[in-house]
């Protein structure tokens, strides 16, 4: 498939990206949640390897939540005006925390 422009192809990413895996009234797994599961994994990897919170794996832990919830408020900003990739539903933002909180606890279990 040819994209004529960006926004196609912006489309067609987010259309593959909302792929549901599980999606009912508890549990939004999507494809997104594996790229929220490695940024979780990474941003504790990059606190400990810059020695941020090194020695508290809490407060590590706060961060990634902290930090994620900033990036939902941002994307939540931009996409309620139309730009990225569409708006997200509350369960989703929901969920892409709790998966960047996941990949820090698969971080702290495997290190």
């Amino acid at each position: 498939m040819v994209f004529q422009n960006l926004n196609e192809w912006r489309l067609a990413f987010a259309e593959f990206m909302n792929t549901g895996i599980i999606k009912n009234s508890l549990i939004y797994i999507d494809l997104w949640s594996f790229v929220h599961i490695f940024t979780g994994f990474l941003m504790v990897y990059l606190m400990q390897k810059y020695n941020i919170f090194k020695y508290s794996k809490l407060k590590q832990f706060l961060m990634v939540i902290f930090v994620e919830s900033l990036w939902e408020v941002y994307e939540w900003i931009f996409y309620s005006r139309g730009l990225f990739f569409g708006v997200d539903t509350t369960s989703g933002i929901v969920w892409d925390i709790i998966m960047d909180a996941l990949g820090a606890l698969i971080y702290f279990a495997i290190f």
